[in-house]
């Protein structure tokens, strides 16, 4: 237990040292062609990963009438929901074995993290 704890805090101490040392971008233009100009530091967002749960910080880049835009989520390769691709995969891999109680018990055991039904 003491050792998913120290990965889950070293994650946690890159991610908020990634936060503090994250530039502002003068301009971000997205997929759509639309610039987002206005930028909002400190957004923070939950990610569950198998060595337990971390938050985000990073800038939201905006326009009106249009999606905001996240450049450190890109940077980061984060998925959009809760769950970090590892937890996703060892939450199929223990559904594939039993029943869906049975693998939150199994994520649970090995992680620490409790998943709900709903995808995150």
């Amino acid at each position: 237990m003491q050792g998913r704890e120290l990965l889950r805090q070293l994650q946690q101490d890159h991610l908020d040292l990634r936060a503090v040392r994250e530039e502002r971008l003068a301009v971000v233009v997205g997929d759509d062609a639309v610039a987002r100009r206005h930028a909002e530091p400190g957004h923070a967002r939950s990610l569950a990963m198998v060595f337990g749960q971390v938050t985000v910080e990073r800038i939201m880049y905006r326009a009106k009438a249009v999606d905001s835009r996240v450049v450190a989520d890109a940077k980061l390769n984060l998925p959009a929901g809760t769950y970090s691709p590892g937890l996703r995969r060892l939450a199929a891999q223990a559904a594939a074995r039993g029943s869906f109680e049975q693998a939150q018990a199994a994520i649970a055991q090995a992680t620490g993290v409790t998943v709900g039904k709903r995808p995150g």
